[in-house]
């Protein structure tokens, strides 16, 4: 420590803030919040413009020149125009060189700051020869989510920007990144390897989570309260003891306005699973179900939003909105939850809606369904299940007997426009089959056992399959099936668009989808496969109990039996009277288009 550090008891110390004009509120706390400070030797306020446009900044001038006049606080605000072209990183560092105090605390203009938070840098500052000090296990408060989490740290160099306090003598080597919009603070700690003191969180600084954040922390307290990531974890007890009266009450009338929302029905995708776009004509049977389901409630005069991870858009009526941005201030007559990532994402939090419906799209149920289940399952008002077999799964699972009025089986539609019209109109050849669903349920025993007897007697037979491997992780089983996919009379197309799958299953005779999985709880692209006229050749299990077609029992799964079932599948290409029973599986009475389906969800608002 140097000797003028051991003289000099009672450093000046200069606040510098960022903020823009939609923050202006904010700033009249922070007024008030500095007025508070037990530190008695603040000597300047330094005020950066940040305003996106102009005109903003125009306006926020003269707002922050009557904070000046009527502050009441005993030192100088010093206030900084934005020039053209600065971007977060700039205003940084103007803001920074403009402070004289022998010591700068930065102070960001939404969050809260305790008493003591420039008395206890100053004197950890002080006490150490280190010359900036932070704190990277801070707290962070959600004022819609009403959660409260802690981070646990991320090393003994690191901190956030709000966090920092620094000596004069820093910025002599050590200034951010003019170019930086976010992520700012890597430039000015020299990639979190200058030697740092850790502050105590408690007399630091709570973060603000809310809707206007320039960055959204939703992501980050989702997975710390549900356990996703182990970086943060959930704080009980009373916010108040860490954010004090009367700036909780303030802030909370900020960041939080309760409403109705606007909409008749939102579904809740959530977040934490792969992105997809509902323009895509590639997508899988559960993200499809969600797009033509929340179309058909438009076409039936529903004003619908989709939240989750996908594009920011409006498509067909319906605005895609992202998850994070999910209003849990409003009041909401049906939001749908999907899956495991809507439950995650929406059932901790104060969700409030009348109606709380659940869509369930899967056969096997991950633990953390299950604990949402177990832990919040009194806010879900109904469960959706796709079948009857899909019931039974849902109970066997989780060792429940459901009453029932706390679900209705409701299956997927449909896509009747886009595949009830042969639209190249090619012929059928009666040697092809086709496969169209995940290759994890079924294809392996197919090729192996079932694909070369029929190859071996009807040298013209093809089998065309569809879906691809992306989503298999099994390193393994991916290499047998590559190995198997190159098998004679086998054409692999991977994932492919809708309509090139609707042409397929009007080319081919039939569609062999011999599956003991659990995970198939409705298999929409059986249906689909009635309506074009390619016959289901499937399996007596499941959910294939009640879908129509032409069924086999797998039996003990045996290469005999399976041997068994290619003999009588050459039988049945043979048959004279396919055609008539073509016919009469396409009026099949589990055909049922999405316009209908959405309906019937209607009907249990009711």
């Amino acid at each position: 420590m140097g000797k003028k550090d051991k003289i000099n008891k009672n450093p000046t110390v200069s606040i510098v803030t960022i903020t823009q004009l939609k923050r202006f509120p904010c700033m009249e706390i922070l007024k008030d919040i500095i007025e508070s400070q037990t530190y008695q030797n603040i000597i300047e306020w330094v005020i950066v413009e940040g305003s996106k446009s102009d005109e903003d900044a125009a306006i926020n001038a003269d707002n922050i020149k009557q904070l000046k006049e009527f502050s009441g606080l005993m030192l100088t605000i010093l206030y900084l125009e934005k020039k053209p072209g600065e971007k977060l990183g700039a205003l940084r560092n103007k803001g920074n060189r403009a402070c004289s105090g022998d010591i700068t605390v930065v102070m960001d203009d939404d969050d809260y700051y305790p008493v003591n938070r420039v008395k206890h840098a100053v004197e950890q500052l002080q006490a150490s020869s280190k010359l900036i000090a932070g704190c990277s296990a801070m707290y962070i408060y959600d004022y819609t989510l009403e959660k409260l989490c802690k981070f646990k740290g991320f090393g003994e160099n690191h901190s956030i920007n709000s966090c920092f306090a620094w000596k004069k003598q820093y910025l002599e080597k050590h200034s951010h990144d003019d170019s930086k919009e976010a992520g700012e603070e890597p430039s000015f700690t020299n990639e979190f390897k200058e030697p740092m003191i850790q502050l105590d969180p408690e007399q630091t600084t709570v973060q603000s989570s809310h809707t206007q954040n320039t960055f959204n922390k939703r992501e980050i307290l989702n997975a710390g309260v549900c356990k996703i990531i182990q970086s943060n974890v959930e704080v009980l007890g009373p916010v108040t003891d860490l954010i004090k009266e009367p700036f909780f009450t303030r802030y909370k009338s900020l960041f939080y306005n309760q409403q109705k929302s606007k909409y008749d029905i939102v579904y809740f995708a959530g977040g934490f699973c792969s992105p997809w776009d509902p323009k895509s004509n590639t997508l899988g049977g559960s993200e499809q179900a969600i797009v033509q389901l929340t179309q058909s409630w438009t076409k039936l005069g529903k004003k619908v939003a989709v939240y989750g991870m996908m594009p920011e858009e409006t498509v067909e009526g319906v605005d895609y909105i992202d998850w994070k941005k999910f209003p849990f201030n409003e009041q909401h007559d049906i939001v749908v939850l999907w899956r495991t990532y809507g439950m995650i994402c929406a059932l901790p939090f104060p969700l409030k809606a009348k109606h709380v419906w659940l869509d369930l799209h899967d056969g096997n149920f991950p633990k953390e369904l299950m604990e949402m289940w177990f832990r919040y399952n009194q806010k879900i008002t109904k469960v959706f299940l796709k079948s009857n077999f899909h019931k039974e799964m849902f109970e066997k699972y989780l060792r429940l007997k459901l009453d029932s009025s706390r679900y209705t089986i409701i299956p997927n539609g449909v896509r009747l426009e886009d595949f009830s019209k042969n639209v190249d109109m090619v012929p059928r050849n009666p040697y092809r089959f086709t496969y169209c669903s995940c290759y994890t349920r079924g294809l392996f025993p197919i090729l192996k056992f079932v694909w070369p007897i029929i190859k071996q007697v009807e040298p013209r037979a093809e089998l065309h399959v569809y879906y691809g491997m992306d989503l298999v992780k099994d390193d393994e089983f991916k290499r047998a099936m590559t190995l198997l996919l190159a098998s004679k009379g086998v054409m692999d197309h991977g994932r492919q668009p809708m309509n090139i799958i609707a042409r397929e299953k009007y080319l081919s005779n039939f569609h062999i989808y011999l599956s003991n999985s659990e995970a198939e709880i409705d298999c929409i692209t059986v249906k689909e496969s009635l309506v074009t006229g390619a016959i289901p050749l499937i399996s007596n299990f499941g959910v294939f109990m009640d879908r129509e077609g032409i069924k086999f029992d797998l039996g003990d799964m045996s290469p005999n039996t399976f041997a068994n079932i290619a003999l009588k599948i050459i039988e049945i290409m043979r048959d004279p009277k396919l055609d008539v029973f073509r016919e009469t599986l396409k009026k099949s009475n589990t055909i049922i288009s999405w316009i209908d389906i959405s309906a019937k969800w209607l009907q249990e608002s009711f």
